[in-house]
C-alpha cells in the first residue's frame, strides 16, 4: 500500500516506441467495487490512491517524446476516483489538443462511465479510442451472486450502446461459468454483442484465484478440485 505519488517515472528511452502497441501508465491503485472473482482488491486494496495529475502528465509526455501511438492506462479501474478522473481527463484534453500529433488513449473502467455524459464526452474530447468493460454476463443473477451491483444499476444495452455513439470502442470482458449459467448463455452473449455492435469481446471461464471471496466460497462448499489456481 505504498504511496504511489513516491513512484519515479519510468525511463522510456530503454525501449523502442514502435516494438509496442501501447506504452503504459498508471495512474492508481485500488478499486471500491468487491466483485466475488477479483483478486486485484486482495493485494491493493479498495481504497484508491493515485498519482498526482502532473506526475500522469509527464509520464504521457515521455511517451509521446519517444514516439508512442497509444497510452493505455493500467489502472484496473479508472473510474475508481472519479473526482480525479474528472480533473485527469480535462488536463489530458488541453494537452492532447495541442499536439500537433495527438496520442490515442485505452484503459480499463467499469459500465458506470456511462452513467455520466459530461465524463464520456470528455475521454471522447481527450481521444480516448478504446474502453475495456468489465460486463461479465448480461444475466442479472449472475452478476448478483458475484456481487457486481455496480453492473445492475442500469440498462446494459443502452450503457454499451451510448459509449459507441461517443465514437469510441468499447471492448467487452465477459465471463462463462457462473452459478447461474446453462447452454443458453453462449446464445445470450452472442446476440449481446450482435445488438451492440461490439467489435471486441474477450470471453473467460470463471475462476477463483486464492484469497478471494469466490475462492472462499467455493472452498466452503467444498467444490475446488485443489489449491494449485495458477490462472
Amino acid at each position: 500500500y505504498i504511496d504511489i505519488k513516491d513512484s519515479p517515472a519510468p525511463d522510456w528511452s530503454l525501449i523502442n516506441a514502435t516494438d509496442y502497441i501501447n506504452i503504459n501508465v498508471q495512474t492508481s491503485r485500488g478499486c471500491p467495487n468487491c466483485c466475488e472473482f477479483c483478486d486485484v482488491i486482495q493485494y491493493v486494496g479498495r481504497k484508491p490512491r493515485t498519482k498526482s495529475v502532473r506526475q500522469v502528465l509527464c509520464e504521457v509526455e515521455a511517451a509521446h517524446k519517444i514516439g508512442a501511438r497509444t497510452v493505455f492506462f493500467s489502472d484496473d479501474n479508472f473510474l475508481a476516483d472519479k473526482s480525479f478522473t474528472r480533473e485527469l481527463l480535462a488536463a489530458l484534453i488541453d494537452w492532447n489538443t495541442a499536439q500537433s500529433r495527438p496520442l490515442s488513449f485505452a484503459t480499463q473502467i467499469t459500465e458506470e462511465i456511462a452513467d455520466d455524459n459530461e465524463m464520456l464526452k470528455m475521454c471522447a474530447d481527450a481521444c480516448f479510442s478504446v474502453l475495456f468493460l468489465g460486463v461479465e454476463t448480461v444475466r442479472r443473477k449472475s452478476l448478483e451472486e458475484v456481487k457486481k451491483s455496480q453492473n445492475l444499476k442500469y440498462d446494459i444495452f443502452e450503457r454499451i450502446n451510448k459509449i459507441s455513439r461517443y465514437g469510441i470502442m468499447p471492448f467487452l470482458g465477459l465471463i462463462v461459468g457462473f452459478d447461474h449459467d446453462d447452454e443458453s448463455v453462449f446464445d445470450e452473449l452472442y446476440d449481446f454483442i450482435t445488438c451492440t455492435n461490439s467489435p471486441i469481446a474477450g470471453i473467460s471461464l470463471l475462476n477463483a484465484p486464492q484469497h478471494t471471496p469466490l475462492y472462499d466460497r467455493l472452498k466452503k462448499e467444498g467444490r475446488l478440485l485443489s489449491d494449485d489456481f495458477s490462472g
